[in-house]
Parts: structure tokens; C-alpha cells; sequence
């Protein structure tokens, strides 16, 4: 009797249970219907975004709902970073709405020109009810040019008003030097970079960012690598300025650890080594030799702020660099960086790979470049130029002096015989 009763029981019990679990699917699913039905009450109408270049960009967007839509909340990715940012968008509560928001680009909120932006909306109703936009996507550029892409290796270039032949001719032409640089580096893979081409100092001047008043001023920077976008901007379209900051971006990939640091001297000095023109730089290190102002390797660590240090500092850590792969090679240089992406001290690094300590790299590279310059400076063309027509202007006003006196001694020495004549 009492194992029938706890038969019956369990039956119950069973019966219960199944009810309870269909009510809760039919509750779900009801839950599920009344959810997609209630996504359709709220629609995207138009989305839109406005480049006001270079202060900012304005994201705007218009929607409808069936009742009031009260909270708009706008989230963005800039290029690959895997951080999403959000924002709330300036809108007035309705059933029709429009919002705007702005992402600056300049000041300390700079946006270098040709990075990627996607973003999607996420948009509430008086109801509860949300609504997840789809993600749209669009590049940050000047919208006053007509931009082309082209695709040339690893490198997309953006460039306008410039013939497609000519951007990949010269494009091909940095490419040999971008093999070699991936090997030095040690890279079996390289992500594809981005390269921003202005036509002139005017057009860089609102892309750039600005380091200094007095640098802008005096052109000292031609070109800006951004590791964090994978991107580089140029003014104007050149094979050397290519390969130049096309070296940051593959050094920064080659040297990912965090904790690691690449000197600015090694930086800046294996980025101008690869361009391979090098006459300018040699005589400004020989002019700083003579003139007892050679920076001290170990304070290069960073690029000065003086316009006229900086020059300096680009031709000497070139030189260095250049003596580095003379005397070591490049299976050293390999080396070194590997040992860096360790998380080595640059001055450890090169105890470890060359042998010596930095002080005495420095050393040598002082004894070699010294002995290799000549007492006196060579004076450049422009120097020589500048001097002729100094010297011809002093020839054409003496000349000048030289008949106007004789004119006037000429006049004079007439008049006397005249005046003579009339004595007579």
C-alpha cells in the first residue's frame, strides 16, 4: 500500500513537473514573439557621417518609434584596437528623433588622416524595448579630395590628384628595399600598412600632428609613422620617405613586446640606413665634428625638441646605424633586435651581441667618422652659387661707379673747353 501510494505520488509529482517546464517554453517563446515584434517599433531612418577636417567628425543619425525614444548610445572602434569607446549622442526625446555626435581629431584628441572607423547605435524606447543598429564603417579623410586607393605589397596607399602609374612606379621602386628591411627585422609575415600622401607642406600642415610651432614653421618633419593604426603619412609621393616611416611600422612589429624600448638613435638611424641616400647627412656629422658638437650617444635616447638638434641627431644616427652594419653585418642587427623584443636594455643587447658595451660602439664610431674628415668643409654648390653672385653683383656696381665717373669727368672737361672757347 505504501509503495503504491509513492508510485502515485512520483506520477504526480512528474505530471507537474512537465507542465510547468511547457509553461515556461510557452512562456519563452511568447516573451521571444513579443520581443521581435517590439524591435520593428523602433527604425534606423538615415545615418550619416560629416568630416569637418581636420577638428572633428560629426555622426549623425535619424530615427522613428512607436513611442518615444529615449536614450541613444553610440559605440565606436578606431582601426584595429580592440577597445570600443562610447558616446551619447545630443538629441531631444520623441518619436521622431536626431542625434549628432562629434570624435575630435586635433589637439590632444589628434586622428591621423586614413584611419577606419566602424560604429553602431544602440537606441531605447519608453517601452524598454532596444534596438542594435547594424555597424557601419567609413576612412577618416580630408573630404575636400577625391581619393584613390591603391594596393602595392603590404602598403594600401591614399593618394589624389596624383596619375595611378606614377604612385605604383614609385611605389615598386621602395619595394626591394622593404624586402630587405623585413628580413634585418626578422618578419616571416607583415600585416598590410596604410600610407597617407599629402601633395604639399599646406595640405600636411592640417594632417600632421603638430610637435612644435617652430618645427612646422622650418619643415622639419616630412612624414609621421602611427604603430598603433599600422599607418604612415608623407608629404608628397617619394620612394625614400616610403621606406623611411615604412620602418617604424615593421620595427614596431618586430619589437612587440611592451616592455621592451627601441632608442630613438637606433629607431631613427635603422629608418634612414634603408633609404640609402646618405651625402647630406655624412656633411652635416663632419661639420659637427669640426665644430666640437657631436651629441652624446647616450643621451639620444629621444629626439631633441631644437629644430637644428634634430638635424643633427637624424645624420649622426644614421652614421651610427651605418657603422653597425659595416662592421657587424646584418645578421647581428637581426640579432640585436631579437634580443630587444626580449625585454633586453639596448645597452645589455649590444654587450650581448657585439661584444662591447655601448660606450665603446660610440667610441669607434667616433675614431672612424673622425679620421674620415677633412679639416677644412667642402663647400656645397648653393654655398659656391651664393658666393658668385655675391661677387658678380660686386663686379656689375663697380663697373656702374666706374662709367658714371667717366661720364661725369667726360661732361665736365666739355664744358671747360666750351667755357674756354667762349673766353676767347
Amino acid at each position: 500500500m505504501e509503495m503504491r501510494r509513492l508510485a502515485c505520488l512520483a506520477s504526480l509529482a512528474k505530471l507537474i513537473f512537465l507542465a510547468m517546464v511547457v509553461a515556461s517554453v510557452q512562456g519563452n517563446l511568447a516573451h521571444a514573439q513579443a520581443t521581435e515584434r517590439d524591435d520593428d517599433t523602433i527604425r534606423v531612418i538615415s545615418v550619416s557621417q560629416v568630416v569637418d577636417f581636420p577638428s572633428g567628425i560629426w555622426l549623425e543619425l535619424e530615427a522613428e518609434a512607436d513611442s518615444d525614444i529615449v536614450d541613444i548610445k553610440i559605440v565606436y572602434r578606431i582601426a584595429k584596437h580592440d577597445s570600443t569607446v562610447y558616446g551619447y549622442p545630443e538629441f531631444i526625446p520623441g518619436q521622431r528623433v536626431k542625434s549628432r555626435f562629434k570624435i575630435p581629431t586635433n589637439g590632444s584628441s589628434y586622428m591621423p588622416s586614413g584611419v577606419r572607423i566602424q560604429y553602431h547605435y544602440i537606441v531605447r524606447d519608453a517601452k524598454g524595448v532596444n534596438l542594435k543598429s547594424p555597424t557601419y564603417g567609413f576612412v577618416y579623410l580630408d573630404p575636400r579630395h577625391d581619393w584613390r586607393e591603391y594596393r602595392v605589397g603590404f602598403i594600401n596607399l591614399l593618394t589624389h590628384g596624383i596619375p595611378g602609374d606614377t604612385v605604383v612606379e614609385i611605389a615598386l621602386a621602395a619595394n626591394d628595399r622593404l624586402e630587405e628591411m623585413r628580413g634585418v627585422y626578422g618578419l616571416d609575415v607583415v600585416q598590410s600598412k596604410t600610407g597617407v600622401i599629402f601633395n604639399n607642406r599646406r595640405e600636411a600642415g592640417q594632417g600632421f600632428p603638430l610637435v612644435s610651432n617652430t618645427a612646422r614653421a622650418e619643415h622639419v618633419y616630412g612624414g609621421f609613422a602611427f604603430s598603433e593604426f599600422d599607418l604612415f603619412a608623407l608629404v608628397g609621393l617619394d620612394s625614400n620617405g616610403m621606406v623611411h616611416e615604412m620602418s617604424h611600422l615593421l620595427l614596431h612589429d618586430a619589437v612587440d613586446n611592451p616592455v621592451s624600448m627601441i632608442p630613438a638613435w637606433l629607431n631613427e638611424g635603422l629608418a634612414m640606413y634603408f633609404e640609402g641616400t646618405s651625402s647630406h647627412r655624412q656633411l652635416e656629422v663632419e661639420k659637427a665634428i669640426r665644430e666640437g658638437r657631436l651629441l652624446y650617444l647616450r643621451n639620444m635616447n629621444l629626439v631633441p625638441g631644437r629644430p637644428e638638434d634634430v638635424r643633427l641627431f637624424y645624420a649622426q644616427s644614421w652614421s651610427i646605424v651605418a657603422f653597425m652594419f659595416e662592421s657587424y653585418g646584418s645578421n647581428r642587427m637581426t640579432d640585436l633586435i631579437m634580443v630587444i623584443n626580449e625585454g633586453a636594455r639596448v645597452d645589455d643587447a649590444i654587450k650581448e651581441v657585439f661584444g662591447i658595451t655601448i660606450d665603446q660602439l660610440e667610441g669607434a664610431w667616433n675614431t672612424k667618422v673622425t679620421s674620415q674628415t677633412p679639416l677644412a668643409s667642402k663647400p656645397d654648390l648653393l654655398t659656391i652659387s651664393s658666393y658668385f653672385l655675391v661677387a658678380m653683383a660686386l663686379v656689375f656696381s663697380t663697373t656702374v661707379l666706374a662709367l658714371h665717373w667717366t661720364i661725369r669727368r667726360v661732361s665736365r672737361s666739355r664744358r671747360d673747353e666750351d667755357l674756354s672757347a667762349e673766353q676767347i
